[in-house]
């Protein structure tokens, strides 16, 4: 039926090409205004949702963007302004210099810690720490995921960074996730809150293709610093979707499909990237001759 509507309206645009300059003109409109309408119209049959943005057109397309963006940032604005209500107690903590790595799209049952056949977590395997067997997201995207276990939800401004605070560390949140954007903006204004604040994307999170491996030197300036008490959350892409575009296109062992085995592999790379993250915190604390006691990984 779509296309009959546009076939008839593109026939009546044509059939008044000969009439009058102003028909002609009424003609070419009522043409454009059903290629513009072609899609929303399309959308409403399929959804019963009507959006005239939602055409296609990239004039159309450069408003909904900056009318979007408008409203992330917004958003940002407002949920930066909100202020946390908590009161502890007690400030003393066991250690110093915490770092807490969020990970993304990682499954157990392709972590070989976990059982799977292929060894992509050779980190994880010897690690000396403690391993959950029964920890499960709160979610099953990053926004109610981590909105769950990292605030008091609905009341956002109460989050782990804001409790930090109060404890007296400076706190640190280093992203390779979006700065601002419909998907990013709740857990970025988490992080806008840190003392120090990093994102390797100033837009959304495909925004542009950055590797967690760039988050090495700012992870390693934040472990240095010369503050007493630090908490260092890093956020990492991880395993993402598209997965191979996590990992260059590059995988070691082929399982199943290529998006698989790149899936696989972005989960390795995490692995490596966390080894690397351990040493150069043993690396630290050893040339200040303090002692590195125990390891703790959560991975979403």
């Amino acid at each position: 039926m779509l296309d009959h509507y546009l076939f008839y309206c593109s026939a009546f645009s044509v059939q008044h090409l000969s009439l009058k300059p102003v028909t002609k003109k009424i003609g070419a409109f009522i043409t454009f205004l059903a290629f513009l309408l072609y899609g929303p119209i399309k959308d409403y049959k399929e959804t019963g949702e009507f959006d005239i943005l939602n055409s296609g057109y990239p004039e159309i397309k450069f408003v909904k963007d900056f009318n979007s963006a408008k409203e992330e940032t917004n958003k940002l604005f407002n949920l930066l302004a909100q202020t946390d209500d908590f009161q502890p107690n007690n400030s003393a903590t066991p250690f110093d210099t915490y770092v807490m790595v969020i990970g993304e799209s990682a499954r157990r049952d392709f972590m070989h810690v976990y059982g799977f056949p292929i060894n992509n977590t050779p980190f994880m395997d010897s690690a000396n720490g403690i391993l959950f067997n029964h920890y499960i997201s709160a979610a099953s995207s990053t926004i109610p995921s981590l909105t769950s276990s990292l605030t008091q939800a609905p009341k956002l401004a109460n989050s782990v960074i804001a409790l930090a605070k109060k404890w007296g560390f400076t706190t640190y949140w280093l992203s390779n996730q979006g700065a601002v954007g419909i998907y990013d903006t709740p857990i970025a204004s988490m992080g806008k809150k840190a003392d120090h604040s990093f994102f390797l994307k100033k837009a959304s999170y495909n925004s542009k293709e950055t590797n967690d491996d760039e988050l090495l030197p700012q992870i390693a300036t934040a472990i240095k610093a010369p503050q007493a008490k630090k908490f260092i959350i890093v956020h990492l892409i991880g395993s993402h979707p598209r997965a191979c575009a996590r990992t260059n296109d590059h995988y070691e062992t082929f399982y199943k499909s290529e998006e698989i085995s790149c899936y696989i592999q972005s989960i390795k790379n995490t692995d490596q990237l966390l080894a690397t993250l351990c040493n150069i915190v043993i690396i630290y604390v050893y040339s200040r001759f303090h002692v590195l006691s125990n390891l703790l990984i959560l991975n979403n």
